[in-house]
């Protein structure tokens, strides 16, 4: 059986530049989770400690999901607004026939 080695780290810290990454992510899933400024302000900087606190190989994959739940709650967001612009009287044509109305 084979174990798999790390990839070779070039700049001799492997923590170092594992926990730069995790805090980089970390802002990144601030910045995408939210649309106001002033919770940007606030959340990067504590998220983007966060997360460069508790990486390790072990916590990798849990931070990466993390980032991705915050993309795909921004796809959503996105596709809800880009809907609604496409197609401003879907909301009350579907109210209508949800009410059994015909006109």
């Amino acid at each position: 059986m084979r174990s798999t080695t790390p990839p070779v780290d070039l700049t001799g810290m492997p923590g170092l530049v594992g926990s730069a990454g995790a805090a980089f992510l970390g802002v990144a899933t601030a910045l995408t989770a939210s649309r106001s400024r002033t919770i940007r302000t606030v959340t990067a900087p504590g998220l983007g400690i966060g997360y460069a606190i508790v990486f390790t190989n072990d916590t990798n994959g849990a931070l990466i999901v993390g980032y991705l739940v915050a993309l795909t709650w921004w796809a959503v967001r996105l596709t809800g607004r880009t809907l609604r612009l496409a197609f401003p009287t879907a909301g009350e044509a579907l109210r209508r026939l949800m009410d059994g109305r015909t006109s």
